[in-house]
C-alpha cells in the first residue's frame, strides 16, 4: 500500500496505490485518475476545478476524500454515494447548495462543508443516517438548519461564523446525541447569548 504525490507515478503502480494527493490545474479531474480502484483517500487541490465527473464512481474504495477548488459550486450525488466514503471534505470551496437524491444509499460519518456559500441544507439530510459530525462553519446560513435535528446519530455540529440570530433552544436540550456545538461568530444579541449559555451550558469565546 503507497500513497503517492504524482499521478503519473500512482499510475504505474495501480495495483499499490491506495492514497494520492493530487493538484489539478485544470477545470476537470485528469480522466486517467479514475483508473486507481484501489485508492482509499484522496486529497485534490485546485484553483480551477469545477466539476467532479460521475465516473468518481469508479473509485468505490474511497474512504476519504477531500476537495479544494473556489471554483466548485455543487457536489454531484456520485461523490456523496460513494459506497465506502466516510469522510468528505469540500472545505473551502465556492458550494452555495446541494441536494440528496430521495432513496440515496450514503454512508458518511464526516461532512465538511466550512467555508462555503451555503444558505440552506437538504430538508431530507436526515438520509445521512451514519453521520457524527458536521461543520458549516464560515457559510451564509441565516437561520438554523433544523434539519439537521433529524440527524439521530450527529454528535458534533459547528455553526460558527455563520449568520445566525436565534437558535431552538428547546429542541437542541432534547438532542440527547449532540455532545458538541460550536456557535461564534454569529449575530446573536447580548440577551439571546445569555439565554444559550443558561440552556445550553455553552461559553461563547467571543464575547
Amino acid at each position: 500500500m503507497a500513497m503517492y504525490k504524482s499521478l503519473k507515478k500512482a499510475l504505474n503502480d495501480i495495483q499499490n496505490a491506495t492514497s494520492l494527493k493530487l493538484s489539478v490545474s485544470g477545470s476537470e479531474l485528469p480522466i486517467e485518475l479514475f483508473e486507481l480502484v484501489h485508492l482509499d483517500t484522496l486529497y485534490i487541490q485546485s484553483k480551477k476545478l469545477n466539476a467532479i465527473s460521475d465516473q468518481i464512481s469508479k473509485l468505490g474504495n474511497l474512504k476519504v476524500l477531500y476537495i479544494n477548488s473556489i471554483e466548485l459550486n455543487e457536489i454531484p450525488n456520485a461523490v456523496l454515494t460513494l459506497p465506502s466514503l466516510e469522510t468528505l471534505g469540500l472545505s473551502g470551496c465556492h458550494i452555495l447548495k446541494f441536494t440528496l437524491e430521495v432513496g440515496a444509499n450514503i454512508n458518511l460519518h464526516t461532512l465538511l462543508m466550512n467555508k462555503n456559500k451555503l444558505n440552506k441544507l437538504p430538508i431530507n439530510i436526515e438520509q445521512i443516517g451514519t453521520l457524527n459530525s458536521l461543520n458549516l462553519s464560515d457559510n451564509n446560513l441565516g437561520d438554523f438548519p433544523m434539519a439537521v435535528l433529524n440527524l439521530a446519530g450527529l454528535t458534533k455540529l459547528y455553526l460558527d461564523r455563520n449568520s445566525l440570530t436565534s437558535l431552538p433552544i428547546a429542541s437542541l436540550k432534547k438532542w440527547k446525541s449532540l455532545a458538541l456545538l460550536s456557535l461564534d461568530g454569529n449575530n446573536f444579541d447580548e440577551d439571546h447569548k445569555v439565554l444559550i449559555q443558561d440552556e445550553l451550558n455553552y461559553w461563547f469565546g467571543d464575547i
